[in-house]
């Protein structure tokens, strides 16, 4: 529950955001999905991603935030955030 009411109090580091901008002054932002020498990829909602040169990246700084939104509790309905709520505790029941 703490979770979906205060996302970044304490985030997995698969899960943070990141900033990257590059030397053309482009803002990208997504969690890191993939690493090379050569390159890196960032994952957006909806599975988006971004592959940026490592050569092309200026800048590049976790934001300290989770990728989940927050506020995310006022943007669904009393009965959505319960049946959320429902689904994960049947998830994480132990078996």
């Amino acid at each position: 529950m703490l979770d979906i009411l205060d996302p970044s109090r304490e985030v997995d580091p698969r899960y943070l955001n990141y900033v990257v901008t590059t030397r053309k002054g482009q803002s990208l932002t997504g969690l890191i999905a993939a690493e090379t020498a050569s390159s890196l990829t960032l994952r957006r909602g909806e599975k988006a991603e971004d592959t940026i040169l490592r050569d092309q990246i200026e800048e590049i700084h976790a934001t300290g935030k989770s990728v989940m939104p927050e506020g995310l509790e006022t943007q669904v309905s009393k009965q959505d955030l319960a049946d959320l709520i429902a689904y994960l505790q049947t998830v994480a029941a132990p078996k």
